[in-house]
């Protein structure tokens, strides 16, 4: 053994130590910051950034360092890119009273720190999401500085360095602000509780509840997937992370039942990226967008749930589709399936790891508690309640991993926040955000529905090479306040239209990153994966339009009982007519004729909606009829079929 291998080796040896510590670290803190109010918002946001960052670097590290082939060279630079970033955090939490009161004034110092701030932020945005979210914000970042040099419309005045760099990594905005407020204050407690709760029990609950819709819909393992990550999503909403967790499994049960390596990767996908639009936790951008909207959070929640349930049912039916054109029943068992036994009495005893913690939570925040709040209490329940018994309990060490696992999402979020924070400033300082958004004014030739698909395209395009939080702040910060004016909506139907699409972004090609997560698993095709993932959501396509159409949906103020009814019902039905066209079954086997008339009844539906109440009445009653014709046509043509064999 080399000296330079045994150096490594007790770097190595420190960091599953020390990676830990820091972890719990940063969980007390945020715990206690909940109950009392330690320092200034600012401050709060550098510790937050600080303690993230060394979570995030020494994760990079640690996977380094257990590498066969070490790169000392880039082990050294991280080092002292960490240690740079450091040393600004702190500098930025002794001086942030000086540092506020001249915002937008900077000096030589401020200069500095920043970008040293910067260049961690960069990095380790870098290691954590890939590069094109760190390219954007680098581009950004140079517009501000050099963008006086371009000539005409797209060029702005000119602002110092010093001042830009003010802007950009201190104060009230940039780096800090309502970015990494929303990932201090809201985020990263919801992280860790998605972690302990999946720990506690709270996985093995999902599983055994979405076998039992299986036993009832047809799907087999296909549904409890949809079940099972749409649970898991409502307390943790980070859809990579639920393909990883709940796909290690039902994905190998999907490919023995028959499905192909493809269809279980996006079953899959559709899945777990549906948890982040379902209350009551949703996704990392819904915290966001509390604080952009200026609404409560419970405001999010209500406005997504109805939105959430047709994701959902469209991800079922699109489910049943699949397996009765491939002929899984669903009858194998969960031992030939390789999945986690679970009995109903054991179902029984996990249930109130789940039910009580979110139960309280909805309570909490219909009594306009703050998310912070609510997040302690939370966490505190699913803890009380994992060591009451003994098929919940854990060990030490299980809390302790479920904690570092959560605390290090949460890191990994605050890096992604200051880097979203650089890039939003700097399009909206300069002017950038009002010139880009009157350039699709202008491409959009006054049709509001062709703005809304611009929205749409931008919002999925950003998500290709970047986490939802990021592709919803961009989008909601490029289009959002010209797309509530353009179309006459309100903002909380604009902002919820951008994150959906936004979220929708993770399984449409061309990069799909829970796809690409699933096929680690499945060994599918990664194109082949996104484009099935595509089928089976095609319904959810519609959902957006809807609701920014119909403002009922989202259960908004003023909307009446029969209008909330009416449009929830519609939209199923819409959504069903769509997914046979795009399958090619629904209660049979679909000819091409069948299928064209089915998606007929569903353009019909799409135009009585988007055109307004009133002038399409014709349309909405031959959609339905449509629906009724070939639904009885199906079910006599199905009835033959079963006496013929």
């Amino acid at each position: 053994m080399t000296a330079n291998s045994s150096f490594y080796d007790k770097i190595l040896v420190f960091l599953k130590y020390a990676l830990p510590l820091v972890a719990v670290m940063m969980f007390v803190y945020h715990m206690t910051y909940t109950q009392n109010i330690l320092q200034m918002s600012t401050q709060h946001q550098a510790t937050h950034l600080l303690l993230g960052a060394t979570l995030t670097y020494w994760t990079v590290i640690l996977q380094l360092l257990q590498q066969e082939r070490r790169k000392p060279l880039l082990l050294v630079l991280l080092t002292v890119v960490w240690l740079a970033g450091i040393v600004a955090a702190g500098y930025i939490e002794i001086f942030a009273a000086s540092i506020e009161a001249r915002q937008g004034f900077g000096n030589t110092t401020d200069l500095i720190m920043g970008s040293l701030l910067i260049l961690m932020i960069w990095v380790g945005c870098w290691y954590s999401f890939g590069p094109v979210l760190t390219i954007l914000s680098v581009a950004a970042a140079a517009y501000f500085f050099m963008g006086h040099l371009i000539p005409g419309y797209l060029g702005h005045g000119y602002i110092p360095p010093k001042n830009v760099m003010s802007f950009l990594a201190l104060g009230f905005s940039g780096v800090f602000g309502d970015y990494m407020m929303a990932s201090a204050d809201y985020i990263f407690l919801y992280m860790v509780f998605g972690a302990l709760l999946a720990a506690s029990g709270g996985e093995r609950f999902f599983v055994g509840l979405g076998r039992m819709v299986s036993r009832v819909i047809a799907g087999g393992s296909g549904q409890t997937a949809v079940v099972s990550s749409g649970l898991l999503g409502m307390v943790t909403g980070v859809a990579v992370a639920e393909v990883g967790i709940t796909g290690s499994f039902t994905i190998p049960a999907m490919k023995k039942e028959g499905y192909s390596a493809e269809e279980a990767g996006a079953i899959e996908s559709v899945a777990a990226t549906g948890g982040q639009i379902m209350p009551p936790v949703m996704g990392i951008a819904a915290f966001l967008m509390a604080i952009l909207v200026g609404v409560p959070y419970i405001e999010i929640c209500k406005a997504a749930l109805l939105s959430a349930i047709l994701y959902y049912i469209a991800a079922v039916l699109g489910v049943r589709a699949l397996a009765l054109k491939r002929n899984i029943t669903g009858a194998l068992k969960e031992a030939g399936l390789g999945l986690p036994p679970v009995s109903g009495r054991e179902m029984l005893r996990l249930s109130p790891i789940f039910i009580i913690p979110l139960g309280l939570m909805i309570y909490l925040l219909l009594l306009r508690y703050s998310v912070m709040f609510v997040a302690f209490w939370a966490i505190v329940t699913v803890l009380v309640l994992s060591l009451a018994q003994k098929i919940t309990r854990k060990s030490p060490k299980e809390y302790v991993a479920a904690i570092t696992k959560g605390a290090t999402w949460g890191g990994q979020i605050a890096i992604a926040s200051g880097t979203i924070g650089i890039l939003a400033k700097a399009l909206i300082t300069t002017g950038l955000v009002a010139k880009v958004g009157m350039i699709f004014e202008t491409v959009s030739f006054g049709v509001p529905l062709i703005y809304a698909f611009w929205v749409m395209v931008f919002a999925i395009l950003l998500g290709c090479g970047a986490p939802t939080l990021a592709a919803y702040a961009l989008v909601a910060a490029v289009m959002g306040p010209s797309m509530v004016n353009y179309l006459g909506i309100s903002m909380m139907q604009g902002h919820m239209f951008m994150e959906y699409f936004a979220i929708i972004s993770a399984i449409t090609p061309p990069v799909a990153a829970a796809c690409m997560a699933a096929c680690k698993i499945s060994g599918g095709d990664y194109i082949r994966t996104g484009i099935e993932a595509s089928k089976l959501g095609i319904g959810l396509f519609l959902v957006p339009y809807f609701f920014i159409h119909d403002p009922a949906l989202l259960l908004a103020p003023g909307s009446t009982l029969q209008q909330i009814v009416f449009i929830f019902l519609l939209a199923p039905i819409d959504i069903w007519l769509l997914a046979a066209a795009v399958q090619g079954y629904a209660l049979t086997r679909l000819t091409l004729w069948e299928r064209a008339v089915y998606g007929a009844g569903a353009v019909l539906l799409v135009l009585y909606v988007v055109t307004g109440r009133g002038t399409w009445t014709t349309a909405v009653v031959a959609g339905i009829g449509i629906m009724i014709f070939m639904t009885v046509r199906e079910l006599v043509k199905r009835k033959r079929i079963r006496a013929a064999s």
